[in-house]
């Protein structure tokens, strides 16, 4: 109430000083002005900058996999709550970390290039060795910052739903390309193909999928945690992406 009070003796202020005529373009960019400072003072739950998102994302904490770990909306805003802290002690270094093993990356992947293209000289490969080690550097330091935003956006959260994150995060880094469902399931390489092959054969044949691909993908839906996965994702992600974009729109 003192907020409010406060914004309209600032705008009766404005009034006065533009007065009437010529001066309303002046009123009106006071107004603006204004509104949006109420407005910044009265958001309510957390607020992470772009780069804090997109470091959370890299670090596999999505709307997704919130929902699929069974991660409810207000254990969402907890933990957007608790990276936005960490970011705000943190976030320089890490976005460093990101942007350093972007560019190793880009570098080692030009000279790798050049030297299998047969062009390279003697001075490409050296290069391209020494570009191999900072990225090994980069990675180090990328990686150690986003287990570190990681474990404290996830912290006095469930343990049961803090392991179906991990999986989550483990699946997604190996690139296994599997439905979201699928991922809070520890996997190897090998069982991840083999699923993602049956669930393929089943999507185009239907009933007449081989009957290898329907055992798989049956035994596959069977798992809890993956129906548990299903259901949340369909009940509970609507409202995890709503508190999610209130979080990241500023």
């Amino acid at each position: 109430m003192k907020r409010q009070r406060k914004a309209i003796g600032l705008i009766q202020a404005a009034l006065a000083i533009t007065g009437m005529g010529g001066a309303a373009a002046g009123f009106v960019a006071s107004w603006s002005y204004l509104a949006r400072a109420h407005l910044a003072t009265t958001l309510d739950g957390p607020q992470l900058s772009a780069p804090a998102s997109m470091a959370l994302m890299r670090a596999r904490i999505t709307p997704e996999s919130l929902a699929a770990a069974g991660v409810t909306s207000e254990e969402t805003t907890a933990i957007l709550s608790r990276a936005s802290t960490w970011w705000g002690e943190h976030g320089t270094a890490c976005a460093s970390s990101c942007a350093a093993l972007d560019g190793a990356g880009i570098s080692v992947d030009a000279l790798r290039r050049t030297v299998q293209s047969g062009l390279g000289s003697e001075g490409d490969l050296a290069s391209l060795s020494a570009a191999a080690a900072a990225l090994s550097s980069a990675r180090a330091a990328h990686d150690g910052n986003l287990d570190a935003y990681w474990a404290a956006a996830t912290e006095g959260l469930d343990g049961g739903k803090v392991a179906k994150l991990q999986a989550y995060r483990e699946n997604a880094d190996a690139a296994m390309r599997l439905p979201t469902a699928y991922l809070v399931v520890s996997r190897s390489e090998s069982d991840a193909t083999a699923l993602r092959d049956a669930l393929s054969e089943v999507a185009t044949n239907g009933e007449g999928a081989a009957p290898v691909a329907q055992t798989i993908v049956t035994s596959a839906d069977g798992n809890g945690a993956v129906a548990a996965a299903k259901a949340s994702l369909t009940n509970n992600l609507g409202g995890i992406t709503t508190v999610w974009a209130s979080a990241t729109s500023g």
